[in-house]
């Protein structure tokens, strides 16, 4: 079992590590805010959790990373628990995005070909609802889906 300060240790490494790609080193740990220990206190940790197996020095004068064993104990019991975001929602959010481009390449589409200032607007999407759903048969293999929204808007998805 690991010390509270072995695990923040193993924790800012493995995160470290996975945002960089290149081992942690003592010094950029004992500057993080949220160690309060000096460089020698987090190598002699460091060192213990080499030991434990859960970390690697890969050379001298390298920080060290995490191993296989580190990240399986940092999955287990350090990474908070991820808020689960109902299908729906990333549903939701992928057509927020795909609106909300189709609108940015027809307002640059628009004032290119006016020469002119464009605005596009569209109503709230959480007002919408879908009115009507077409299937159409385009070659044995390919579909196009039309879908008709009550303030009038259209999509079509091959």
């Amino acid at each position: 079992m690991l010390t509270p300060r072995q695990e923040l240790l193993l924790r800012k490494v493995v995160e470290g590590f996975q945002t960089t790609g290149q081992p942690v080193g003592s010094k950029a740990l004992a500057a993080d805010p949220d160690i309060a220990c000096g460089p020698s206190t987090v190598r002699n940790e460091l060192a213990v959790l080499e030991e434990l197996g859960l970390l690697a020095h890969p050379h001298t004068s390298a920080g060290r990373a995490p191993t296989d064993a580190g990240h399986r104990y940092y999955v287990d019991r350090l990474l908070p628990e991820a808020a689960v975001v109902p299908a729906s929602d990333l549903r939701l959010e992928l057509v927020r995005r795909e609106v909300d481009e189709a609108m940015r390449v027809t307002t640059e589409t628009l004032s290119q070909v006016t020469d002119l200032l464009a605005i596009v607007s569209a109503p709230p999407i959480e007002t919408t609802t879908i009115r009507h759903i077409e299937v159409l048969v385009l070659q044995p293999q390919v579909l196009m889906v039309v879908i008709i929204t009550s303030t009038g808007g259209v999509s079509k998805r091959m």
